[in-house]
């Protein structure tokens, strides 16, 4: 079985903010010279996370300012809805 890790290091230009990291991803797989098999993203600190979607502005845009709302109100995530405009 062959393996490969890298670590790559992002700086978010705000509290709240989504990073795209398709081509750095898609660079390590190269780099790797793996052809087939599995390939493991995990962000390394506790307020961050790692989720996949297809990059749709609208469900980003939602996200975002709902995150915002959450933070900023210190609301419950149990009674916190957001609905698109």
């Amino acid at each position: 079985m062959k393996s490969y890790k890298k670590e790559l290091w992002f700086n978010a230009p705000e509290r709240v903010a989504f990073i795209n990291i398709t081509s750095q991803v898609e660079d390590a797989l190269y780099e790797s010279g793996i052809k087939e098999g599995l390939c493991l993203i995990n962000a390394m600190h506790i307020t961050a996370s790692v989720f996949v979607n297809d990059n749709e502005r609208g469900f980003m845009r939602i996200t975002k300012d709902g995150w915002k709302n959450l933070l900023l109100m210190n609301q419950s995530p149990n009674t916190f809805i957001i609905e698109p405009d």
